[in-house]
């Protein structure tokens, strides 16, 4: 069973995006999983541009 499909993974991800949007948005850019995820991805693209 990979990690993924376990039960535990989800609900650790979940804690953890929970924490996330609990911190001052001053302190981080990106207060939740999706934002974070998004603007990695950005970033990433941008560098692909160049």
């Amino acid at each position: 069973m990979g990690i993924i499909e376990s039960p535990i993974f989800w609900v650790v991800l979940a804690a953890v995006s929970e924490i996330l949007a609990l911190i001052p948005n001053e302190k981080v850019k990106s207060n939740s999983m999706f934002q974070l995820a998004s603007a990695a991805l950005s970033a990433l693209l941008k560098d692909r541009k160049k």
